[in-house]
């Protein structure tokens, strides 16, 4: 009998120091690394990660909320955070207290903080193409005059952010070539020393011309990238490994069907299944049902049949398996279930899977060093 339900995460933090090295090598020794640890760290758990990148000279960190910083501060972490979300009365009582700087997306968020009556680090977020957050440029010169006019307000970073580094091309050379407009501004109106940033993770490997003071990685130093081949040349490897076991083995006959909605049917004299205790539940997408494969003993298995709440069944037909074995839902260093190949499988992204994954509260965590 197995003695608990075998469903659990592994975080390899070997493999996060491989990827934050290879990051640094492709960067150079003269850049700031602003390290993402948004959304629990993309669901890899936010202080475990900043501990462990802390201890490798990592000290600046980027979260989306004042609640997400706090868990660092708590832990007695002396680190920067920056905070790329928008400004709460919680994000200005924590800039009194602690080592945290804040983004200002808009002109009605500069005017807001006109009251403010203590140092504040803010950087200016521009908005060359992304269309979500952050001042249009036309609107530069006004941000900059309020500034000025608050002897509190320090603008310590100016940012921009791309919206498809990953496809296309022409328009990422063009925000650069804005933002690099934007550089020579700042200059002649005496912000010279304000750090610039706009690289993400795409950015970082392919445009070394946006890697201006501070980068921004995100979903490499984790690990995921969605070229595939690019991604093994550069030497990534997977943080999150999301494994189980096999509990029990079922033959089924031609005819039978397979879960909800009965949507998979036997064809063959008889068929031979593993169970697996992982479901929606545990955010492993239903969008995987009679999609997905899963990795047991080296061996890569159909899922079929509906994904239901707590338990999938794949085919083990012709395959040596039995009760117990490990299974590899996704995150083997050889990319042989590939987070990145089954995210595309069900029209979605690694930063999903992988939050969802990691934001599930009844999977052990296991942090492997």
């Amino acid at each position: 009998m197995i003695e608990k339900r075998p469903t659990l995460i592994k975080i390899k933090l070997s493999n996060l120091i491989n990827n934050l090295n290879i990051i640094r090598k492709i960067i150079g020794n003269n850049k700031t690394i602003i390290t993402v640890i948004k959304a629990n760290a993309y669901g890899h758990g936010s202080i475990e990660v900043a501990k462990t990148l802390y201890k490798q000279d990592i000290k600046y960190f980027a979260v989306a909320s004042a609640c997400e910083a706090k868990k660092l501060f708590n832990i007695g972490l002396n680190c920067k955070i920056l905070s790329l979300g928008k400004i709460y009365r919680e994000d200005l009582e924590l800039c009194q207290t602690h080592n945290y700087e804040i983004t200002v997306s808009s002109l009605n968020d500069l005017k807001n903080l006109e009251h403010v009556n203590f140092p504040l680090k803010i950087h200016l977020k521009i908005d060359t193409g992304m269309g979500r957050c952050g001042i249009w440029e036309h609107e530069l010169f006004q941000a900059l005059q309020l500034i000025n006019q608050n002897k509190h307000i320090n603008l310590h970073g100016l940012l921009t952010h791309f919206p498809a580094a990953d496809e296309d091309y022409d328009f990422t050379l063009y925000q650069i070539n804005q933002f690099k407009k934007i550089k020579k501004i700042l200059k002649e109106k005496g912000f010279s020393k304000t750090l610039l940033h706009c690289a993400n993770s795409d950015a970082i490997i392919n445009f070394h011309e946006s890697l201006f003071d501070i980068v921004r990685p995100g979903i490499i130093i984790y690990g995921s990238y969605w070229n595939i081949q690019k991604k093994l040349e550069l030497g990534f490897k997977p943080v999150m490994e999301f494994l189980s076991k096999v509990v029990e083995i079922k033959t089924f006959n031609r005819g039978d069907t397979i879960g909800y909605g009965r949507t998979y049917r036997v064809s063959k004299k008889s068929q031979k299944c593993a169970l697996i205790p992982v479901g929606y539940a545990d955010g492993f997408s239903r969008y995987f049902s009679n999609n997905g494969k899963v990795l047991i003993n080296n061996q890569l298995c159909e899922i079929v049949g509906r994904i239901s709440m707590d338990w999938l069944l794949v085919n083990i037909d012709n395959k040596e398996i039995a009760i117990g074995d490990k299974v590899i839902l996704f995150g083997d260093d050889e990319f042989k279930i590939d987070i990145d190949k089954i995210a595309k499988s069900i029209n979605t992204i690694s930063y999903e899977i992988l939050c969802n994954v990691g934001k599930t509260f009844r999977n052990e965590v296991v942090y492997e060093e």
